[in-house]
């Protein structure tokens, strides 16, 4: 379920097909359904309060993205799920 947060936030919603045959595994249509406007309306507030500058803490955003090791791939983190 991470996994398809993550590309619909980092991707802009383009979700890859072995992320979502993972995902209908554990969820119904609407299940998954929830999950993506849950997901896309607190991007949204995000993207909001932060163009706004209405964040709490109004400064720099203390999380750093730390990239994947360069022989990372995605069925690595699906595991058998992914296939």
């Amino acid at each position: 379920m991470l996994a398809y947060t993550d590309y619909l936030v980092g991707q802009g919603g383009r979700v890859p097909d072995k992320v979502m045959e993972a995902l209908k595994a554990f969820l119904s249509d609407e299940e998954i359904l929830e999950l993506t406007y849950i997901t896309a309306l607190y991007d949204m507030h995000a993207v909001m309060s932060r163009a706004l500058r209405l964040e709490f803490d109004d400064r720099d955003d203390p999380i750093v993205e730390v990239a994947a090791p360069e022989d990372f791939r995605m069925t690595d983190f699906l595991g058998s799920r992914g296939r």
